[in-house]
């Protein structure tokens, strides 16, 4: 997530620098790792001070791991970034039932759901820095913007599924302008406009709550 992230060592009167985050691609990290790594030398005994600068678009919770030389490069050793990518390849199996799903029964409603799935994948990478393995260069804002297209399908997919043309013809016109006001959130967000990350997740905890409502409703109509 970070633009930037910087680690200073402290060496007698000047700073060692080692630099990390989006903006810096992998080959010229010192540790060509997705999330930010750094190799820190230091003997028994022996004291140092470390100072970090971190640049991002919005805030975020993070923890640092110490790991010995051995234990990093362990080949068995499992990363979140490997937990990630084997979540992906489940998703992929969803996708292939999906395909045929579409292909033997001819719905819409499940190219929707291939879409919705693939976008969540990409969201995965984007959040995984996993992207960045493939020589995409870092994108701050590309976690945000996948996000309003997970949503997006997620709206087109409940729509279909809900039946809700048929059923709730008021609610059908709210899920179809609410994707044309996401199609704007991806482009304002892209286009790193202030507050729009901000009116994004208000717009989309409404949306959510309305959807909840309007599922329930749904379900007392007998839509199983």
């Amino acid at each position: 997530f970070w633009s930037n992230l910087y680690l200073y060592t402290k060496d007698n009167t000047s700073l060692k620098i080692q630099k990390n985050g989006l903006v810096i691609s992998l080959n010229k990290r010192s540790i060509q790792e997705n999330n930010p790594a750094y190799k820190l030398e230091l003997l028994p005994g022996e004291s140092a001070t470390y100072y970090l600068k971190g640049q991002t678009l919005s805030g975020h919770i993070g923890a640092w791991q110490i790991f010995t030389e051995k234990e990093f490069y362990r080949p068995s050793r499992l990363s979140i970034t490997d937990k990630y990518i084997i979540y992906t390849g489940l998703l992929f199996i969803i996708i292939l039932l999906n395909i045929y799903n579409l292909i033997a029964i001819k719905d819409r409603i499940f190219a929707y759901y291939i879409a919705y799935i693939v976008s969540f994948i990409v969201f995965i990478s984007m959040k995984s820095g996993f992207y960045l393995s493939f020589g995409f260069p870092g994108w701050n804002e590309g976690l945000h913007v996948v996000g309003t297209f997970v949503v997006l399908f997620l709206i087109l997919f409940s729509g279909r599924f809900l039946e809700l043309k048929k059923r709730m013809p008021f609610a059908d016109k709210v899920f179809n302008a609410s994707v044309a006001v996401f199609l704007l959130f991806a482009l304002l967000i892209s286009q790193n406009v202030p507050y729009s990350c901000l009116l994004f997740n208000i717009y989309s905890s409404l949306f959510f709550t309305f959807l909840l409502v309007v599922s329930i409703k749904a379900w007392h109509q007998g839509l199983i």
